[in-house]
């Protein structure tokens, strides 16, 4: 077991023309990418000329096509292209995009769609993407001569195999299973107590329990009940991973991608490589708790993210509490008020732990692993190491 390789953290809590434009940004989705210009546009639809998108050989682009109705009546839509597309490349709107590729977009206001063409092939392709507008209730809308209307639905795979979680000595790992916490498979091999599986969005859990019937559960077969009396603390591991920033430079409307929309472009990293080109480092003024950020790299690279560095150790993942802190007297003032004398709970449907000093709560995580604690955590914080999270 390499030194602190196991961290635990816990969390303190009709038919309209004239009046139709469109505009949208391009932005390269590719990590090898050595960054891209974010690239605006602004075009009356009376300009039918559309607006042409290069993607170079092998490369991904995604933009935003966002249409803006200034009319007082409710405008259909579809968004089409133009040029030859071989079968490797893909034209297709991005799954989770906030609006549609077909619908309406209402009086005075705005829809937002994203798009990715994927180019496969050796060669650059240039598209010309255009929205064909009708009336509101239209099933039919027949796109100019050249023109394809986009139906593909674009998702992204995980990139990278995520690292397996590790767990401290007396952690037991859990699925939930016919509404019940059932301890899973460890292997990660028996489908039916299949632990975790990422590609299906199934992350790992584990639980910390009492005593009373620890070593039952430690030693117990996969699908054995674990009842929720007998658990103190659930955790999920997030595995080392690093992601694609879309505003380094924290200014408002200049995204290299919708993240906001869309969410965040998660890359797994394997083992403790760290692959993401943004390097940041951090200042923290002791005295009035003032932080400082100073970050190198462009905006749509990728950032490894900093809370798999331990101090001087690269970490594989960290197990992080699954709900807010509790104590264990959850129905005490304020979940537990300004206190160090109660212990710690990570638990669901329970009231939080409020009200108490940040010092107070880091120092009832961190004695978490003091001798004979109640958890069965291992006192050598080189195998393992409770922390409260900090915000940085």
């Amino acid at each position: 077991m390499n030194k602190k390789a196991i961290i635990l953290i816990c969390v303190v809590v009709v038919l309209i023309i004239v009046s139709l434009r469109f505009s949208f940004a391009i932005n390269v989705r590719d990590e090898i990418s050595t960054g891209s210009a974010d690239i605006t546009y602004d075009i009356d639809i009376e300009d039918i000329r559309g607006t042409d998108v290069v993607v170079n050989a092998g490369k991904t682009k995604e933009f935003d096509l966002v249409l803006t109705n200034s009319g007082s009546s409710p405008v259909g839509y579809w968004v089409a292209y133009s040029g030859t597309k071989p079968s490797t490349v893909r034209i297709a709107q991005l799954s989770g995009s906030l609006d549609l590729v077909h619908g309406v977009v209402k009086a005075n206001a705005k829809n937002q769609i994203t798009i990715v063409i994927e180019n496969n092939s050796s060669s650059n392709y240039t598209y010309t993407i255009m929205p064909v507008i009708g009336y509101e209730n239209s099933s039919e809308f027949n796109p100019p001569s050249g023109y394809t209307l986009i139906k593909d639905i674009y998702r992204y795979e995980l990139s990278g195999d995520p690292n397996e979680p590790k767990l401290a000595d007396n952690m037991i790992p859990v699925m939930y299973y016919n509404n019940k916490w059932v301890k899973a498979d460890t292997q990660n091999i028996n489908g039916e107590y299949q632990w975790y599986d990422y590609y299906s969005k199934k992350w790992a859990n584990a639980v910390l329990v009492s005593s009373t019937n620890r070593s039952t559960y430690v030693n117990a077969n996969a699908g054995s009940e674990i009842p929720e009396s007998d658990i103190l603390a659930y955790y999920v591991w997030i595995p080392r991973f690093k992601y694609k920033v879309p505003n380094i430079n924290k200014v408002i409307n200049t995204y290299s991608y919708n993240a906001p929309v869309i969410g965040v472009d998660i890359r797994f990293e394997q083992g403790t490589q760290s692959t993401g080109t943004i390097n940041c480092s951090y200042d923290i003024t002791v005295t009035d708790g003032s932080l400082s950020e100073t970050c190198t790299g462009k905006n749509g690279q990728y950032y490894t993210h900093p809370a798999f560095t331990f101090g001087d150790d690269e970490l594989e993942g960290i197990w992080v509490g699954k709900f807010e802190l509790s104590s264990s007297t959850p129905t005490a003032t304020n979940g537990g008020g300004n206190s160090t004398s109660l212990t710690v709970r990570v638990k669901p449907n329970v009231s939080s732990w409020r009200s108490n000093r940040i010092g107070n709560y880091f120092k009832v995580v961190y004695d978490m692993q003091t001798s004979s604690n109640i958890y069965g955590l291992s006192t050598n914080r080189n195998l393992v190491d409770s922390h409260l999270i900090k915000n940085l």
